[in-house]
């Protein structure tokens, strides 16, 4: 992209909005709306209980204890905080 060989790139979303946040004198944009949306899921063995029961569990109690908002905030939230954390990439 850098040295402009590159017209378009095709990635998670996520990584489209980090990646113009990193670099903001590239003028790189993306589109208003991803093109899919695309959830994410943990696949377990069907014949083995105990990894389904302790995921069952987490979930139950972070969500009770308030940990899975504030995750879910930090990662993917409206304003993810981690972005902030971010430096710019240096040329």
């Amino acid at each position: 992209m850098r040295e402009k060989k590159v017209a378009a790139l095709i990635a998670d979303y996520p990584v489209c909005l980090i990646t113009i946040y990193r670099c903001p004198n590239e003028e790189l944009y993306t589109l208003a709306r991803p093109f899919t949306i695309e959830p994410l899921g943990i696949m377990i063995a069907k014949n083995n209980p105990e990894p389904r029961t302790f995921l069952a569990d987490y979930l139950i109690m972070a969500a009770r204890d308030g940990v899975l908002n504030e995750l879910t905030e930090r990662w993917i939230g409206q304003v993810p905080t981690w972005v902030d954390e971010l430096k710019p990439i240096k040329k």
